[in-house]
C-alpha cells in the first residue's frame, strides 16, 4: 500500500508532464540498508546533463528534522536529480521524504546547490548508469 501511495505522490512531487503516468522503477540494488531505483520514464537529457526521478528506500528508516524542527523518520525519499556528466556534479532539483505509513514528512521543492558526486547515493548511481566515460 505504501508503494501505491508513493506511485500516486511521485507525479505530484515531480510536477512534470512526463510524470503523469505510473512510475516504472528500475532497481540499482541495495547497499548499507538503502535500496536505490530510478523511474525509467523520467530520464531526460540536455547536452551532458541527465535528469531522473530517483527513489531511495531505507531499512531501517533514517532520522532527520523537518522544516518545523521536529524529528521524523524517513523510510522512502523521492528525488529529482540532475547529473552533469562532464563536470562530475549533481543538483537535487526537489525531493520529498515519506515515513513508513506513506505520509510526507519532509520536502524541498526548490533546487539545492551543485555538489560534487561522491560514492554511494542516487547521483553516483546515475553517473555510473548514464554517463559514458
Amino acid at each position: 500500500m505504501k508503494i501505491a501511495m508513493l506511485a500516486l505522490a511521485a507525479p505530484m512531487l515531480m510536477a512534470a508532464p512526463a510524470m503523469a503516468q505510473t512510475p516504472t522503477w528500475v532497481s540499482w540494488g541495495t547497499q548499507n540498508g538503502e535500496t536505490l531505483s530510478y523511474d525509467s520514464a523520467s530520464v531526460s537529457w540536455s547536452k551532458q546533463v541527465v535528469t531522473a526521478t530517483v527513489k531511495a528506500q531505507f531499512s531501517p528508516p533514517v532520522p532527520t528534522t523537518n522544516a518545523q524542527g521536529a524529528s521524523v523518520q524517513v523510510a522512502t525519499m523521492l528525488e529529482s536529480i540532475s547529473v552533469d556528466c562532464a563536470a562530475g556534479l549533481y543538483i537535487d532539483n526537489r525531493n520529498a521524504g515519506y515515513d513508513a505509513s506513506g505520509a510526507m514528512v519532509v520536502q524541498s521543492p526548490t533546487p539545492g546547490p551543485a555538489k560534487a558526486i561522491t560514492p554511494g547515493g542516487g547521483a553516483a548511481a546515475m553517473q555510473a548508469q548514464f554517463c559514458k566515460k
